[in-house]
C-alpha cells in the first residue's frame, strides 16, 4: 500500500486518469444497466395448462391433473415441489424446480411426458401449453380499448388479432391472451323447436355438419402444359353457402341448415368481462419478463401506441392504465434524491469537522467515484438498478467518507507536526493503512449473512450486499491513491495560513503546487494589467464584494463551530477522565442499560418488508357462489358507484375484471383467486400516489361489508414489490391443510377460519376453495334408455351440444379468404333457450351418427332424473394431494404477531384435524420467519468472523473482545430508534443493523488501536484509554455524523428502505457513546487488571493530560483568528 501511496504523489496523472475512467465506464453502465424496482428472481418455476372446454373442477383434477402429476413425479428430475389448481375446464400445474436444476432439460422433460400421457386423458384433448415463470414477471402495463358501436366481441377479436402481435415483438414483453369480451367464432347456433318440427338432434346437425365441411387438400393436376392447383368446396368459403348444406331429405323436399339453425361470426357465451365505468371493455396486459427492464417494456409499449392508434377503428379509444415505470421511476428517483442529499449533508459535515474547504473536497470526491465503481462492477455481473442496489449505494454513503476522512485526518495531524506535505502524505498513510483495512473489512464482512439468504430474499438481498462492498472496497483504494493525489495538490501546510496578530497582518504563502499554480496565476494577471493596488470597480466589484460578504460569514460561522467542538472535546476529555475513574460502575450500568434495551425489541411488530404508500388498492369480490356473469356485471358496477361515493374526490378510475379469463394460461401469468362468474378483481386507482392505502382499505371493508352483506370483499397486494414477494397469493399467510379426505378437511378449515377471525390484527380470513358450487346433477336411466335404443352416450353428446357446444370434442376451423383469419366452428343450442330445467327435459335425444337421422327423438326429460348438489369450484393439490387453504391477512398490526396467533390457534386444534392430514403455514410470511432466523445466524456468524480476522491481526483474544463491546450499544439504540418511531421490525430494518454494527466495529477498531500506541509508549492503560477517546473523537464523531446525516433522507421518507435508514441512525448513534465511553472504560478495565493492582491506580484528571488538552485548545483558538 505504501508503493500505491508513493506513485500517487509521484505520478499522480495516473489516478487523475482511473477517475476519469471510472466516470467514463460508470455513466455508461448507468446508461445500459436494465432499470427495475426489484433484482430478478430467478426462481425456477415451469407451469402446464390443460384445457378442456365445459369439465367440472372435481373431474379436471381426477381425470387430468392427478394423472399428470404422477406422471411428473417418474420421469421429471429436479423436482421442489409441485401445486396444481383445477378450474372448471382448465388445469394449471406449476412445478418448482430445485434451484440447481437445469430448467431447459427439465421443460424438455416436462413437455416429453405431457405429450406421452395425452392418450391417457379426456377425448379430444389437446396437448397442453408449457412456460416458464418468474416471480419478477408481473404486469408492468395495461392497455384499455373501449367503443361505442363495437360489440365485446369486436373488441377482443381486435386486440387479439390486431393488436396484440404489435406488442409481442417488444423485447421482454409478456403477453396474455386480452381480458374482457369474448373470442369471435363461428356460431351454429341450434333453434330446438325447429328442431323438435323436423325430428332432429344437437347430434343429426354435428353429424352431417361433419361431414359436410372437411379441411383435406385437394392437390394439383397436369393438363397439357399448365399445371393446375385444386381446389374444392368441401369447406365452404363463405358463410352464406354454410346455411344451404343439406341436413336430410323428407320426401321430395329437402331441410337445409337455414331451416334448423343460424350461422354466423359470434362469440360464445361470455365467461369475462371487464367494467370500466359501467361499460364493457377489453384490456390488454403487458407483463415483462424477469431479466428485462421495467421502464424498456413500458417504453416500448407506449412508442407502439401511436401505430395501434392508427390502426384501430376512429371511435375506439386506447388508454394506458396502472403504468408501473410511474411507480419505478419515483421510487429509483426517491432512493438518488436521498443519496444525493446525503452526499451534501456528508460533505457539510466534514467542512465543518476539518474546518476548511479543501479537506472537503478532497473526501467528497471520493463517494461518486466509489458509487460510479460499485455500479460498473455490478453491471458486469449482470445486475441491474433497483431499489435494492440503489439502496445499498445511499447505505454507504455515509461509511464511503469514512476511509478519506481517516487519512485526510490524519494527513493534517502530520502537517501540523512540522511536517513537509509529501512526508506528512507517506507516513499518515503507513500509520492508518492497517486500522482501515479492518475497519473496511469489518464491514463488508458484516453483510456476507445476506449471502447466506436462501429463495426470494436471497435474491433480493445479495445485490445490496454486493452494492455495498464494491463500493467499501472501492473507497479504501481510492483513499490510498486519489486522496493523497488530491491532498497534494488541494490541502496547504497550517503554517502557511494567514494569520493577524496584534494588528499586523503577515501573510505567508500556501505550499503545494496548486497553491504554487494560484500563485504564479495572480503574479502574471497583475503585472499584465498593471492594477496590482487598484482596487475593481464597477458590477464585478460588487460581486466580489457580496461574495467576500458571504464567504466571511460562512468563515466566522465555521470558526465559531471550531472553538465551541474544541469546548466540547474538552468537556468530553473531563468526562472521559471521571468515566475511567469509575470504569466498573460505569460499564456496568451501560451494559445493564444496553441488554434492558433489548426487551423494546418485542414491543415491535414484525413485517417481512414494510407497506408502502400506493396510488392503487387491488380489492377482490366474490358475489354468491354460481351467481351468472350478467348479475355479477351489476353488482360491481353498483360497488364502483358506492366506492366512488365513499371516497368522494379521492378515486380516478376503476375497473372491474370478472369471471374466467378466455386465455387459461392468463391463470398462470397472473395468479388471481377467481374461480368463477361470480368473481371480481376490482384495480382503484386513486389520485394521490401516496396515499395510505391501509386507511382506505378500512373505510371500504366496513362501508362494503354493511351495503353488500351476501358478498366478501378481499384486498390483494397491489404495488410491485408486494406482488414479487407473495409470487402469486393473495395473501402473505397461507395455512394449507393437506390430505386425501378434501370434504373433511373443508370441515375443519372452516372451524379454523372462525376461530382465525378474531385474532386481533386478522383480516380477510377466508378459504379460497369452495365445495357448494350449485351444480345440476343429470342422472341418465341406463335401464330404460336401453329398452328405448339409447345410451348413456347419446344423453350425453346432445346434452353437451346443447349446453357447451362443440368447441371441445369437436375442434374445427373455417377460415375467411378474404381477411385469412380462421375461426373456431362451435355448433350450440343458446342459452336463453335452455332457461330453465324443463327447457332442459325438452332437449331432443337420438342415436349419434348417421343412423340417428331417421329414428324418432325421446325427450331428456323421459330418460333422466335432475337434482341440484353442490361441487367444489376450485380443487388444490399441493405435493400430489388435496390442498385446503385458509388465507389470513394482517391489518393494523405486524405480520409476526398476527402469524404467531394463526399457529398457536393451529396447535391448539390439532385433535380436531381429520387423520392423515397435516397443517401447513406458508406464504410470505414462512419466508419471513425463515429470512429472520437465517439472517440472525449469518449476522452471529459474521461476529465471529470479525472476532477471528482483529485475533489474526492483533494476535490477542483480548484486543478484538474489547473492540466489539460497543455492539450491545449499538443493538440498543436499534431497539430504541424502532419503538419510538413506531417502526416494526422487517428485513430491511435488520439490514440497516447489520450496517450499523459494521461501523460500529470500525470506529472501535480506530480508538482501541490508538490507545495501544500510547500504551507502548508510556505503558499506563488508563493514560492510554483517556488519550485515545480524545485523539479519535474527531474521527469518530466525523464518521458517526456523516453516517446519520447520510440516513436522515432515507428514515424521513416513505420507501422500502425508511426502516433501514432509522435502524442505522439508532444504533449509530448509541453505538458512537458506547465507542467514546464504553469502549475506554473496558480497555482500561481489561489492561488495568492486567498490569496493576487495584489499590495502585492513578486516574490522570488535572494533570498533564488535561493540562496538554487545554493548551491544545488555546492553539485551536488562536488557530482560527483572522
Amino acid at each position: 500500500m505504501n508503493q500505491l501511496v508513493l506513485i500517487a504523489l509521484r505520478r499522480p496523472y495516473t489516478f487523475v486518469v482511473l477517475s476519469i475512467l471510472i466516470v467514463i465506464f460508470g455513466i455508461r453502465a448507468i446508461r445500459d444497466s436494465p432499470t427495475d424496482i426489484f433484482p430478478s428472481i430467478k426462481i425456477p418455476v415451469i407451469s402446464v395448462v390443460w384445457a378442456y372446454a365445459g369439465m367440472l373442477p372435481l373431474d379436471v383434477s381426477g381425470r387430468i391433473t392427478f394423472y399428470f402429476e404422477r406422471a411428473l413425479t417418474s420421469t421429471v428430475e429436479g423436482i421442489a415441489d409441485i401445486v396444481s389448481q383445477a378450474y372448471y375446464g382448465i388445469s394449471i400445474t406449476n412445478i418448482f424446480l430445485q434451484p440447481d436444476t437445469s430448467l431447459p432439460g427439465a421443460e424438455a422433460e416436462v413437455t416429453a411426458i405431457s405429450q406421452t400421457i395425452v392418450k391417457a386423458l379426456p377425448p379430444d384433448i389437446s396437448p397442453p401449453m408449457i412456460m416458464r415463470l418468474e416471480a419478477s414477471s408481473v404486469p408492468v402495463v395495461m392497455l384499455k380499448l373501449t367503443s361505442e358501436s363495437m360489440t365485446p366481441a369486436d373488441l377482443y377479436n381486435l386486440a387479439f388479432a390486431r393488436i396484440r402481435p404489435l406488442i409481442i415483438v417488444i423485447p421482454g414483453a409478456i403477453v396474455p391472451h386480452p381480458y374482457g369480451g369474448k373470442p369471435i367464432q363461428l356460431l351454429v347456433s341450434l333453434d330446438r323447436e325447429k328442431l323438435l318440427d323436423h325430428n332432429l338432434s344437437p347430434t343429426d346437425i354435428h353429424a352431417v355438419f361433419d361431414h359436410q365441411n372437411i379441411v383435406l387438400p385437394a392437390g394439383d393436376m397436369k393438363i397439357k402444359q399448365t399445371d393446375w392447383m385444386v381446389q374444392t368446396n368441401a369447406m365452404p368459403p363463405d358463410i352464406e353457402r354454410f346455411n344451404r348444406i343439406p341436413i336430410k331429405r323428407e320426401g321430395n323436399s329437402f331441410i337445409f341448415l337455414r331451416d334448423v339453425a343460424d350461422v354466423q361470426l359470434a362469440g360464445p357465451p361470455q365467461t369475462n368481462s371487464i367494467i370500466a365505468k359501467g361499460k364493457q371493455a377489453v384490456t390488454i396486459v403487458v407483463m415483462k419478463s424477469g431479466d428485462v427492464s421495467t421502464l424498456d417494456v413500458v417504453a416500448g409499449v407506449k412508442e407502439a401506441l401511436p401505430l395501434i392508434k392508427e390502426i384501430v377503428p376512429p371511435d375506439v379509444k386506447v388508454e394506458v392504465l396502472n403504468d408501473a415505470s410511474v411507480f419505478v421511476r419515483e421510487s429509483i428517483r426517491e432512493v438518488t434524491h436521498e443519496m444525493l442529499i446525503a452526499g451534501l449533508l456528508v460533505g457539510l459535515i466534514a467542512m465543518l469537522l476539518l474546518g476548511s474547504w479543501r479537506p472537503m473536497i478532497v473526501i467528497t470526491t471520493s463517494i461518486p467515484l466509489c458509487i460510479l465503481t460499485s455500479v460498473i462492477c455490478l453491471q458486469a455481473l449482470g445486475e441491474s438498478l433497483n431499489v435494492m442496489t440503489l439502496g445499498g449505494l445511499a447505505l454507504a454513503v455515509g461509511i464511503l467518507v469514512d476511509n478519506a476522512t481517516v487519512m485526510t485526518e490524519n494527513i493534517d495531524t502530520h502537517l501540523k507536526m512540522g511536517k513537509k506535505l509529501d512526508e506528512a502524505i507517506i507516513d499518515a498513510a503507513n500509520q492508518i493503512v492497517i486500522p482501515t483495512l479492518l475497519a473496511t473489512l469489518c464491514i463488508s464482512i458484516v453483510w456476507l449473512p445476506l449471502f447466506t439468504l436462501s429463495g426470494v430474499s436471497g435474491f433480493l438481498f445479495k445485490p445490496m450486499a454486493l452494492s455495498v462492498i464494491f463500493a467499501m472496497l472501492a473507497s479504501f483504494i481510492l483513499s490510498f491513491t486519489l486522496v493523497p493525489t488530491l491532498a497534494k495538490y488541494i490541502l496547504v501546510h497550517p503554517g502557511t495560513e494567514k494569520r493577524k496578530k496584534d494588528g499586523d497582518r503577515t501573510e505567508e504563502k500556501p505550499q503545494g503546487k496548486f497553491a504554487t499554480f494560484q500563485r504564479n496565476h495572480a503574479e502574471k494577471h497583475k503585472k499584465e494589467s498593471g492594477q496590482s493596488k487598484e482596487k475593481p470597480t464597477g458590477k464585478f466589484a460588487g460581486f466580489l464584494q457580496r461574495l467576500k460578504y458571504h464567504l466571511g460569514i460562512f468563515s466566522r460561522f465555521q470558526e465559531g463551530f471550531e472553538v465551541r467542538f474544541l469546548r466540547f472535546c474538552g468537556w468530553y476529555g473531563g468526562l472521559l477522565e471521571q468515566t475511567i475513574a469509575n470504569r466498573r460502575r460505569f460499564a456496568t450500568i451501560m451494559l445493564a442499560f444496553a441488554l434492558v434495551s433489548l426487551i423494546l425489541f418485542y414491543f415491535n411488530g414484525r413485517d417481512f418488508f414494510p407497506e408502502v404508500r400506493s396510488g392503487i388498492i387491488q380489492m377482490h369480490m366474490r358475489a354468491p357462489l354460481g351467481t351468472r356473469m350478467e348479475a355479477t356485471n351489476r353488482i360491481t358496477t353498483l360497488v364502483s358507484n358506492d366506492i366512488h361515493q365513499m371516497l368522494p374526490g379521492q378515486v380516478e378510475e376503476i375497473i372491474s375484471n370478472c369471471g374466467i379469463p378466455v386465455g387459461p394460461h392468463n391463470l398462470a401469468f397472473i395468479p388471481t383467486p377467481t374461480i368463477g362468474s361470480q368473481d371480481c378483481d376490482l384495480t382503484i386507482t386513486l389520485f394521490n400516489d401516496k396515499s395510505a392505502v391501509w386507511d382506505i382499505r378500512k373505510i371500504l371493508h366496513d362501508g362494503l361489508k354493511e351495503r353488500y352483506p351476501g358478498s366478501e370483499f378481499t384486498f390483494q397486494p397491489a404495488d410491485l414489490i408486494a406482488k414479487i414477494l407473495n409470487f402469486g397469493s393473495p395473501s402473505p399467510i397461507d395455512v394449507q391443510i393437506k390430505g386425501m379426505d378434501m370434504y373433511s378437511n373443508y370441515e375443519y378449515a372452516r372451524k379454523l377460519q372462525s376461530k382465525l377471525r378474531k385474532i386481533p390484527g386478522s383480516s380477510d380470513v377466508v378459504i379460497q376453495q369452495t365445495m357448494r358450487t350449485p351444480t345440476l346433477l343429470v342422472e341418465g336411466q341406463r335401464t330404460y334408455g336401453l329398452d328405448i335404443d339409447r345410451n348413456e352416450a347419446d344423453i350425453a353428446l346432445n346434452m353437451l351440444i346443447t349446453t357447451n357446444g362443440t368447441q371441445q370434442i369437436d375442434q374445427k376451423y373455417w377460415l375467411d379468404l378474404k381477411t385469412g383469419i380462421s375461426y373456431q366452428i362451435n355448433i350450440y343450442n343458446p342459452q336463453h333457450q335452455v332457461a330453465s330445467t324443463n327447457d332442459l327435459n325438452l332437449i331432443p335425444v337420438k342415436t349419434v351418427g348417421d343412423a340417428g337421422l331417421d329414428q324418432g327423438y325421446q325427450l331428456l326429460g323421459n330418460l333422466t332424473e335432475q337434482s341440484p348438489v353442490g361441487t367444489p369450484g376450485l380443487v388444490t393439490h399441493r405435493g400430489v394431494m388435496p390442498l385446503i387453504e385458509v388465507y389470513v391477512s394482517a391489518e393494523g398490526r405486524g405480520l409476526g404477531g398476527v402469524l404467531d396467533d394463526v399457529r398457536k390457534i393451529v396447535d391448539e386444534m390439532k385433535d380436531e384435524l381429520p387423520r392423515g392430514s397435516t397443517v401447513k403455514i406458508s406464504g410470505q410470511a414462512e419466508i419471513m420467519i425463515a429470512t429472520y432466523g437465517e439472517l440472525l445466524v449469518g449476522l452471529l456468524a459474521a461476529v465471529v468472523l470479525i472476532y477471528l480476522m482483529l485475533v489474526i491481526n492483533f494476535q490477542s483474544w483480548l484486543i478484538p473482545f474489547i473492540i466489539i463491546t460497543a455492539l450491545p450499544g449499538a443493538l440498543a439504540g436499534i431497539a430504541w430508534a424502532l419503538f419510538l418511531s413506531q417502526t416494526n421490525i422487517s428485513v430491511p430494518a435488520l439490514t440497516g443493523a447489520i450496517m450499523a454494527m459494521g461501523t460500529a466495529t470500525a470506529n472501535s477498531i480506530l480508538v482501541v488501536s490508538y490507545a495501544l500506541e500510547r500504551i507502548e509508549i508510556h505503558g499506563d492503560p488508563l493514560l492510554a484509554a483517556i488519550e485515545a477517546g480524545k485523539a479519535r473523537i474527531r474521527p469518530v464523531l466525523m464518521t458517526a455524523a456523516a453516517m446519520i446525516m447520510g440516513m436522515l433522507p432515507m428514515a424521513m421518507g416513505g420507501s422500502t428502505n425508511a426502516p433501514l435508514g432509522r435502524a442505522v441512525i439508532g444504533g449509530l448513534t448509541f453505538a458512537t457513546i458506547y465507542t467514546l465511553f464504553f469502549v475506554p472504560c473496558m480497555y482500561a478495565i481489561m489492561y488495568r487488571a492486567r498490569s496493576a493492582p487495584e489499590d495502585q491506580e492513578k486516574i490522570p484528571q488535572h494533570g498533564k493530560s488535561s493540562s496538554t488538552w487545554k493548551a491544545f485548545l488555546r492553539q485551536g483558538r488562536r488557530s482560527r483568528r483572522a
